[in-house]
């Protein structure tokens, strides 16, 4: 797309899927809006490159469109989290309910189970999930839930707390009980960690 149209890559993002238009004469165009505002422009194709700026734009519209439906759902249902093909729970679980270890952790797109050296692969482990531990912190109402309830336990995926006691796996229950987010509790912080003023853009 670059290529055939010389731009700040920036302004991809401002491509919409009405953007490729064709003429009354028959040569093709993009209409891009600029990354700093203003009305659109009308950039044309070269005629060399039509048919590659056609196969681009296709690609980009069958790769945007998971993305475009669920910024419509969010834009749409302000109070909702959208329930995806990944995510595991009944039909019928509210949007209140907390959700257990498995069913967040498929809801935010999270690996689950066991990983090729025979380690459980465990969420709270990732990088970049500051939002998402300061959520279960103020929904339990401590300042860092790892170190104020966790302590060293393990977490099963129906959220019960145990002491790993041996290296065989060897697992007790514990009298910790954590509240994790339920998919109310996930919209919001979603919300308060990536909407920008250009949501849902």
């Amino acid at each position: 797309m670059l290529m055939c149209q010389p731009s700040r890559n920036i302004e991809l993002n401002g491509l919409t899927v009405n953007s490729l238009q064709k003429s009354d004469k028959g040569r093709w165009y993009l209409m891009w809006h600029p990354a700093k505002g203003g009305d659109p422009v009308r950039k044309w194709v070269p005629k060399l490159l039509e048919d590659v700026a056609k196969q681009a734009f296709s690609r980009l519209t069958d790769i945007s469109a998971p993305a475009r439906t669920a910024a419509k759902f969010a834009h749409d249902n302000s109070d909702h989290f959208m329930i995806h093909d990944q995510c595991i729970t009944s039909t019928i679980h509210s949007q209140e309910q907390p959700l257990t270890y498995n069913q967040f952790a498929n809801a935010l797109g999270f690996k689950t189970g066991i990983s090729a050296n025979g380690r459980t692969i465990n969420w709270q482990n990732i990088s970049n999930t500051k939002w998402l531990n300061k959520l279960i912190s103020n929904l339990n109402g401590v300042s860092d839930w790892k170190k104020d309830l966790l302590r060293g336990h393990y977490i099963l995926p129906n959220n019960e707390i145990v002491i790993k006691t041996t290296s065989s796996k060897d697992y007790h229950p514990s009298s910790i009980n954590i509240r994790f987010p339920s998919y109310n509790d996930l919209r919001s912080g979603i919300d308060n960690q990536y909407k920008t003023q250009d949501f849902p853009n």
